[in-house]
């Protein structure tokens, strides 16, 4: 029998479906939130899209879904330039770049979130 996910906000403590039931959006929407990188509090705080040819809301959301999409890819990323840093085989200068580019990535990183967060504003 497969367990329940359990998560806190703002110390209170519920179970994914829990946490669903109460923004109005079904445990699977949820769940693919979280998967795409939004914060629990983000998932639960936006509420339900209305996406969709039949009522004419996706457009609106598109550019926040976009950047949420783009920091769950940015985390891997860093996860393998860390990797790579880690190689003996490097040389100074290599482990150079590599810290670079993993600090610019991170600097996006946050800036995506603000962004994702400013554009969640739009609802």
């Amino acid at each position: 029998m497969p367990r329940a996910l359990i998560m806190t906000l703002d110390g209170v403590t519920k179970t994914l479906d829990g946490w669903a039931q109460e923004a109005g959006i079904s445990k699977q929407t949820l769940s693919l939130r979280l998967k795409r990188g939004m914060a629990l509090a983000d998932a639960v705080r936006t509420g339900p899209l209305r996406c969709g040819k039949w009522n004419g809301g996706g457009e609106r959301h598109r550019p926040m879904l976009a950047a949420y999409g783009l920091l769950r890819r940015v985390g891997p990323v860093i996860h393998e330039l860390d990797a790579m840093e880690a190689s003996p085989a490097l040389s100074d200068r290599e482990r150079e770049m590599i810290g670079n580019a993993r600090k610019s990535l991170s600097e996006a990183t946050e800036r995506l979130h603000a962004l994702a967060l400013s554009l969640r504003g739009w609802m």
